[in-house]
């Protein structure tokens, strides 16, 4: 919520010349460098993967073996609770 105004005061604050309150950094130079650290922690996390959640074995349905018997598109799952009354 607060973090693209936040930023964006940052990015301004960084870009802006030193006679207005700001680094004198320049607009071009801090969008390279923010651009930069961003593909570097992508970069990162893709690498790492630091990032990716571990299952636990359970989702939130309590159909522990649905994902497992072969996903929610299988003709088990889609079928599950459908008997034939014929």
């Amino acid at each position: 919520m607060a973090t693209r105004p936040l930023g964006a005061s940052f990015a301004d604050w960084m870009g802006k010349p030193v006679s207005a309150g700001g680094l004198g950094w320049g607009d071009g130079t801090v969008a390279l460098g923010l651009g930069a650290a961003i593909a570097c922690l992508v970069t990162y996390l893709a690498v790492s993967g630091r990032d990716v959640q571990v299952a636990t074995g359970h989702d939130r349905t309590g159909d522990e073996g649905a994902l497992a018997a072969g996903g929610l598109g299988s003709p088990g799952v889609i079928g599950a609770g459908r008997e034939r009354l014929d």
